[in-house]
């Protein structure tokens, strides 16, 4: 257990100390990913009583080429990325292995991402590396 408070509390300490990292430029930021893993002395299957929590951050550019102009997403409902049940709401490793082979697929049709959809009425789940922001427009015109 880790006291979520004093987590964010030590990553505004980070960033404090690592200030001249941050960027000074409105098409970079400051990537901040905190990471925890097991760090149990024998290998197997098992959930971790022990782990090792860290910070990593580092300066990073426009994620895609398209830099700050919208980007093409491949919507494809025979892929699911999550799904009542799932592991969908946690971040972790194995929530990224299944989405390589999508994203070859969507770089194939000139796609930067992949909107991902579930179930019969193909509700929208995520988009994958990114938020996704939706101004929907009915068919009468609105908003």
């Amino acid at each position: 257990n880790f006291n979520g408070e004093e987590l964010t509390k030590l990553i505004c300490k980070l960033i404090d100390i690592d200030q001249d990292w941050v960027p000074r430029s409105p098409t970079s930021t400051l990537y901040v990913r905190p990471t925890m893993i097991g760090i149990e002395p024998s290998l197997g299957v098992m959930a971790s009583a022990n782990v090792l929590l860290f910070v990593m951050l580092g300066p990073v550019g426009p994620y895609y080429r398209t830099g700050f102009e919208p980007v093409s997403l491949l919507a494809d409902p025979s892929f699911v990325r999550a799904w009542p049940g799932g592991t969908g709401h946690t971040k972790m490793g194995a929530n990224y292995a299944p989405t390589l082979y999508v994203g070859i697929k969507a770089a194939k049709e000139n796609c930067q991402q992949v909107l991902w959809l579930y179930g019969e009425e193909e509700l929208i789940t995520e988009v994958g590396a990114m938020n996704v922001f939706l101004l929907w427009t009915n068919e009468h015109g609105g908003k």
